[in-house]
């Protein structure tokens, strides 16, 4: 089982004991102690660590990581991430579509009602136009723990 904290440990046998100790409390108390042990051995797992080691030496390597699909206009193609033309075609489209005004939701309306489908086969939305959009203008994606996130401006006075 999952190294358990010895206060924890106390604290869950001390519940258990108790009389008259209500069901959903125990439950709760339970997935409490399962989350924060979880969480806990998370950071010390070298199974995640071996694995963001593959990912990361296989992007340096130029090759796709594998962090979910590739974005919209890509696609994975022997490890490496090439264009992908039919969908570049429709990322014009939005383009043009945003460029004379229309909003993300007239956009995501027109998509649909010409057949146009995301990368997984489904309607679109309005937050899918914005992301392709993002992408297409330039804006940063949110991931955390870059060098980039971690650092904090410097500010002169």
């Amino acid at each position: 089982m999952f190294a358990i904290k010895p206060r924890l440990r106390t604290k869950f046998a001390r519940l258990l004991k108790k009389p008259n100790t209500d069901t959903l409390e125990l439950l709760s108390s339970v997935l409490l102690l399962f989350v924060l042990t979880m969480s806990a051995d998370s950071s010390k797992n070298p199974i995640w660590e071996r694995l963001e080691l593959g990912r990361r030496s296989k992007a340096a390597q130029g090759g796709y990581a594998g962090y979910g699909s590739p974005a919209f206009g890509e696609k994975s193609v022997n490890g490496h991430l090439v264009t992908d033309d039919k969908e570049q075609q429709i990322i014009e489209l939005i383009r043009r579509h945003h460029k004379s005004g229309k909003s993300l939701q007239q956009i995501a309306n027109w998509m649909n009602t010409q057949g146009y489908k995301t990368k997984r086969g489904r309607d679109w939305q309005r937050i899918s136009v914005k992301r392709v959009l993002d992408r297409l203008y330039g804006k940063p994606p949110r991931i955390s723990n870059t060098p980039e996130s971690d650092s904090t401006p410097n500010k002169e006075t």
